[in-house]
């Protein structure tokens, strides 16, 4: 598993700690569970982890740590489980192994215990122990322009949680252009000579509009960064009054939804052909694809 951290403003040990206390002999109860779950989103989301899986790691991790060897029979007694309750346990242990997020390992042959024992994976102990969010791509290992933009808006949802800051979200989009300098997207926007926050909002942009094919919603899609950035009132007016760069370049649109009290922002042809091409080749052939589509709907 590969893994880059950034920042949290999390303390992600108290939320362990946390949760562990709440789940220690409580048989996995609805009630606790429901009782956790704000932590464990939190959890799941700084250290990328299914959610559902986030109790038994916490266990483990605490087990771990207060230096006992852990296995499924430590785990089960620590939780004050039943055998049915122990299978589905084991259920979240080979998924999370075959994740790489904790690792199994036999015992030893001098070892009385023939239960096989879970560890923490590495990076994401360190990430714990650093209090850093984990994210899924590295940053050192070049990306095509989809995980690229997802990277991006994954770090405008952490915003959203308060999960990071303003600053965080601007030097992790630095870095991430840094070592996908190659991307056309990258190389022709700096050609634009766009501020780093309109590239942020355009690459944020581009990936909802992919995954949710709609519009995108003033409100929801630029707010969230707007509001942290220096000029906040005049960022967000420049836009609604047309005088946004991006809008001077002809790489959004903007327009009132006549619905609710909000606006929308759609990338025009222009925006998508520099995302969509992999080389100038193919700047035709996308031309001609994404005009039809806009003249047909």
């Amino acid at each position: 598993m590969t893994q880059t951290t950034i920042p949290n403003s999390i303390n992600l040990i108290q939320l362990i700690k946390n949760v562990t206390d709440k789940l220690e002999n409580s048989s996995l109860s609805p009630k606790t569970l429901k009782t956790i779950a704000p932590q464990a989103a939190k959890l799941a989301a700084c250290l990328n982890i299914n959610e559902t899986n986030i109790p038994i790691f916490c266990v483990i991790y605490i087990l771990d740590y207060i230096g006992i060897d852990v296995n499924l029979e430590e785990i089960a007694k620590y939780l004050h489980v039943n055998q049915k309750q122990s299978t589905t346990i084991q259920t979240a242990l080979n998924e999370m192994v075959q994740c790489k997020e904790i690792s199994s390992q036999l015992p030893s042959n001098s070892s009385k215990s023939k239960a096989v024992n879970y560890k923490i994976n590495s990076i994401l102990s360190t990430a714990i122990l650093n209090n850093t969010i984990t994210l899924s791509n590295e940053l050192n290992e070049p990306m095509n322009i989809f995980q690229f933009c997802h990277s991006v808006r994954e770090l405008v949802d952490y915003m959203t949680d308060e999960s990071i800051n303003y600053t965080q979200l601007v030097n992790t989009v630095t870095n991430l252009e840094i070592t996908n300098a190659d991307l056309i997207a990258v190389k022709q926007l700096t050609e634009y000579e766009l501020r780093l926050i309109d590239r942020i909002l355009l690459y944020n942009m581009f990936d909802v509009l992919i995954g949710w094919k709609t519009g995108c919603s003033f409100n929801n899609c630029f707010k969230p960064i707007l509001k942290l950035a220096e000029n906040s009132t005049s960022e967000m007016e420049a836009i609604l009054d047309g005088e946004s760069e991006l809008i001077s370049n002809l790489l959004i649109t903007v327009r009132k939804s006549e619905t609710f009290e909000d606006y929308y922002l759609e990338l025009t042809p222009n925006a998508l052909l520099l995302f969509l091409i992999e080389d100038s080749s193919d700047a035709y052939s996308a031309k001609t694809i994404i005009n039809s589509y806009f003249n047909n709907n």
